[in-house]
């Protein structure tokens, strides 16, 4: 299981991850693997290996979305 120390140590702003998540540690943890697990990522895959570009930068914006809530920038 993934800790704050791990996502510190990745970059991560846990700080301000944790301020959108309530300060509930439990909750961010939860939703950064919800978010690691998002479907976007094999649609950007497959987007990618299609050469459909504009379905790629959908999926890429919307893993931004995620990501960037998370404060995993």
């Amino acid at each position: 299981m993934i800790t704050l120390e791990d996502l510190k140590a990745f970059g991560a702003d846990t700080a301000d991850g944790l301020a959108r998540c309530m300060n509930r540690e439990d909750f961010y943890i939860k939703m950064v693997g919800m978010g690691l697990k998002a479907e976007q990522f094999g649609a950007l895959e497959n987007a990618i290996n299609e050469k459909d570009f504009d379905k790629a930068f959908e999926a890429a914006h919307a893993l931004k979305g995620i990501l960037g809530n998370l404060s995993l920038t």
